[in-house]
């Protein structure tokens, strides 16, 4: 596909009237102090550091992305939206978060389907359009999410990458010791580069370190503390997860 043809897909799904995940951008400010460190790990275009930028009053957005198509025009905006958000310092790296740094191999589509370092479409049970993805194999830098910080401490991490979530926090060591930041993440049922289920991975490495869990409008955020933050929300869970036992008890 034609960059110029991805990106006016892109632009109009992340930044258009009725963007993709609208109402998860809607209810990030809950997530976000108005003085704090956003970090993006998958920030495509970056549609979600665009909105925690809107939503601080100050603070840094640090975005983190793989795909080389996508990187350029996440570089170009943040380039743009330092001018939109004086207050807001921006930085933008281009590389796949991983439990080793150096060179990592990473699928890419050239197109408006995300690509990642799982291995693609014919292991998966995915949409027709990304079964007809032509994907491709390209070397990109790799890094721990430790690294990538310069020993800042972010407030919120928001991670989407396509199956990687469990391969990529164990290089998260020292974020998940400190207990500070809370971790939105969108959870994947495909493989990891690991071979690991990243919903098992992705919920014992943070139970490890922790962290409690809920549903967050679509996503799961993570906290230490997180039935403080949503006590209503948390007990509601664990309500149904309880009463989902005892059904499934009766049944059997």
């Amino acid at each position: 596909m034609d960059k110029k043809e991805v990106y006016r897909i892109l632009d109009d799904a992340y930044f258009g009237d009725n963007p993709h995940e609208k109402e998860l951008l809607d209810n990030l400010g809950k997530l976000l102090p108005s003085k704090g460190i956003f970090l993006d790990v998958g920030a495509s275009l970056g549609q979600f550091s665009r909105r925690a930028a809107s939503l601080m009053a100050q603070g840094q957005v640090i975005a983190i992305e793989a795909d080389p198509l996508r990187f350029e025009r996440l570089e170009k905006n943040f380039q743009e939206w330092s001018q939109e958000f004086p207050t807001i310092s921006f930085k933008a790296i281009h590389a796949a978060v991983s439990d080793r740094s150096g060179r990592i191999s990473f699928q890419t589509t050239n197109s408006n389907i995300s690509g990642g370092l799982a291995t693609p479409v014919h292991d998966r049970k995915e949409t027709q359009g990304r079964k007809e993805a032509e994907w491709e194999v390209v070397e990109v830098p790799s890094l721990l999410i430790d690294d990538a910080l310069d020993g800042a401490c972010p407030d919120l991490v928001k991670m989407d990458i396509e199956g990687a979530e469990g391969v990529a926090l164990k290089g998260a060591t020292r974020l998940l010791n400190s207990g500070k930041p809370e971790f939105l993440i969108e959870l994947h049922n495909f493989g990891s580069p690991d071979g690991i289920s990243p919903i098992v991975a992705t919920h014992d490495i943070m139970r490890r370190h922790g962290y409690r869990a809920i549903d967050f409008h679509g996503k799961t955020v993570f906290g230490r503390h997180i039935w403080r933050r949503f006590p209503l929300k948390f007990l509601g869970q664990r309500i149904r997860l309880r009463i989902g036992s005892l059904i499934n008890r009766a049944t059997q």
